[in-house]
């Protein structure tokens, strides 16, 4: 009996373990297996090729290569590594190791490649290939997997404004998603640009340079100086074509742009190409430029301290246009640089001057500071030396200078002094000693000349402590800028603490000469005092003026005609 049950109790043993066995191969964890979703950008800009390499640059996406791993399976692999090549131009990197893969877990191999310098001479498009391994230990030992996908190494001069499908582009600002990349245009110390700075400085400026710490006056100097070297040098405008065309799905947006070596050689150049030759001449320099875009535009402005002096450099002028094309003035091509940047604060896709629309340039886009893009690896290609080039701006310079074009001391007739203001006022005149300008102070106003040594441009005040009424005039030599006339006397006041407020609101004619017009405010927060005022400025013959009439707040408007009458008898002598 007992026998028996022994034998029954040794099957049902033998049953229940061949039922774990069976159990065991049944459920048994399938074997680990890798899955792999490969991007790889359509295209790179070979000029931009030193931004790829720099995990840091615009916060890591400007890889080339993008895979992601994941396990499939339900067992561990380990030991992953992988490793990326572009055959050509860049070997296979040095495996990146993932101790472990878990079951589920997934993994990102990013490839920022490390193109030699070489490329940056690169001036036709070509398909390259990228190759990505894998290597792992799974079951049965080692395993090894390889893929490769095609991209476009574009020319130096492309310039890829969006790698988005089309498909995901739903407004005008995915269409410049990678505009930051014109950094890599601005090209400070190409030694082409360095020399065209220097020798700039040496033959035009006096020896002089302007550097970090400019103020406003040094900085509009030098801008005027390379504006009048662009205009008698005969660089022009190009006009629209080369605009950013589409390309294929992937490729939303490119754009043919030449290095600012090349245009200032070339002597013509799209907006952009103008702006990025007058962005680098200007860092070269010591200046902080940056550069404005719209859905349509492009513009370079310099930074000094708190001030953004913009200026429209497609106002050199447009080749084969017929009368009314020629090159503007450089006070008027700030003044419409002044309207764009307006424009671009408030949203608008219209620059207006004097109630008229002077450009469309379109909706804003960005705002570049090139300073703060290198410094975040969004670099320009190193450039060699080129003997060719700098013999081209010499005999530039020599022709221009032989004929003293270029300079921005450009000799002038003698200046006749101020004449005497016309009766209409009573009072007294007043003659600056230098000639420069005639006004009348009425009666029983007290006056004071140079009163504030830290502003020596602030010639004459006066003012009628009884009725709050006052007048100033403003001369500032070795400028020819309105608009910067009127930022200098703006931040003064705001370095004592005052908030100064004005715009333009037309022109008006002084002793037959034209002057551009703004009303304006001063409050003090500090005391609670203030004024309202109508400032009369003009640029002449390296001069700039400014004189402005005023009252206490709220007074303007019923003293405006006592007012105009006194700078009525303002005259200047440019």
């Amino acid at each position: 009996m007992k026998r028996t049950i022994l034998l029954a109790s040794g099957c049902g043993f033998l049953v229940a373990s061949a039922a774990l066995i069976v159990a065991h191969f049944v459920t048994a964890p399938a074997p680990g297996h890798v899955s792999m979703q490969i991007e790889v950008k359509p295209a790179v800009m070979t000029s931009a090729y030193k931004v790829y390499a720099n995990r840091a640059a615009g916060d890591g996406r400007y890889w080339l290569a993008k895979i992601i791993l994941k396990n499939e399976g339900g067992r561990v692999l380990e030991n992953l590594e992988t490793s990326f090549q572009v055959p050509g131009h860049i070997a296979w990197t040095t495996p990146r190791k993932h101790p472990a893969l878990l079951p589920g877990q997934t993994a990102v191999a990013l490839f920022y490649p490390r193109f030699p310098d070489s490329v940056a001479s690169k001036t036709t498009n070509t398909t390259e290939q990228v190759e990505f391994r894998l290597a792992y230990d799974g079951k049965g030992g080692r395993h090894e997997e390889s893929r490769q996908v095609g991209f476009q190494m574009r020319g130096r001069n492309d310039m890829i404004y969006t790698t988005l499908p089309a498909s995901e582009v739903v407004s005008a600002h995915d269409l410049y998603e990678n505009t930051d990349l014109l950094a890599a245009f601005v090209t400070p110390d190409d030694p082409v640009i360095k020399y065209f700075v220097q020798q700039l400085e040496q033959k035009v400026l006096g020896g002089t340079g302007v550097g970090a710490g400019a103020d406003v006056e040094e900085t509009l100097r030098f801008m005027r100086a390379v504006y009048a070297y662009w205009v008698a040098s005969g660089i022009v405008y190009a006009g629209t074509e080369g605009l950013p065309e589409r390309s294929g799905d992937s490729i939303s947006m490119i754009q043919h742009v030449r290095l600012p070596r090349e245009v200032l050689v070339g002597q013509a150049g799209l907006c952009v190409e103008l702006a990025t030759l007058f962005a680098s001449i200007a860092q070269a320099a010591g200046l902080e430029p940056v550069i404005l875009t719209t859905e349509q535009h492009a513009y370079p402005a310099i930074k000094v301290g708190k001030n953004l002096i913009p200026i429209e450099a497609t106002a050199v002028g447009m080749p084969g246009r017929g009368k009314g094309y020629g090159a503007a003035s450089f006070e008027h091509a700030v003044r419409i640089g002044q309207a764009n940047l307006q424009a671009w604060l408030q949203g608008r896709g219209e620059s207006v001057i004097d109630g008229k629309v002077v450009m469309q340039p379109g909706m804003p886009i960005g705002w570049y500071d090139i300073a703060e893009l290198h410094q975040q690896g969004i670099v320009p290609p190193e450039l060699p030396d080129d003997p060719v080039l700098k013999q081209k701006i010499d005999d530039t310079l020599a022709a221009l200078l032989g004929g003293r074009r270029a300079s921005a001391q450009a000799e002038t007739p003698p200046r006749q002094a101020a004449q005497p203001p016309e009766p209409g006022v009573a009072g007294s005149a007043y003659s600056d000693p230098r000639g420069h300008f005639v006004i009348t102070i009425p009666a029983g106003w007290q006056a004071a000349t140079m009163p504030y040594p830290a502003m020596p441009a602030l010639a004459l005040q006066a003012m009628d402590r009884s009725s709050g009424n006052g007048l100033e005039v403003y001369v500032f030599e070795g400028a020819e800028n309105v608009y910067g006339a009127m930022s200098v006397i703006q931040q003064a006041i705001g370095s004592s603490g005052g908030v100064v407020r004005f715009a333009a609101s037309g022109t008006a004619t002084l002793g037959s000469k034209s002057f551009t017009r703004f009303e304006g405010s001063t409050y003090f927060p500090a005391t609670g005092s203030g004024t309202e005022w109508e400032a009369y400025a003009r640029a002449a013959d390296n001069l700039t003026f400014v004189a402005t009439v005023g009252t206490t707040p709220g007074q303007l408007a019923a003293r405006r005609a006592y007012l105009r009458q006194i700078i009525r008898t303002l005259r200047v002598r440019a």
